[in-house]
């Protein structure tokens, strides 16, 4: 029965270790292919696209 207290121990760390993978792997995809590349920052007022008047 001693060899057998060591079993679920190692179960359970290869099973977080895998979830970590996983959300990593999932975290790398988010942050390519779903975030914008380039965010730009206008005034509340401002109307978002210029528009000129001349």
């Amino acid at each position: 029965m001693n060899d057998t207290e060591h079993e679920p121990g190692k179960g359970m760390v290869r099973h977080v270790l895998t979830l970590i993978v996983i959300a990593v792997i999932l975290a790398l995809a988010y942050l390519t292919f779903f975030t914008p590349g380039v965010v730009t920052k206008t005034p509340r007022g401002a109307p978002a696209t210029s528009q000129s008047s001349q």
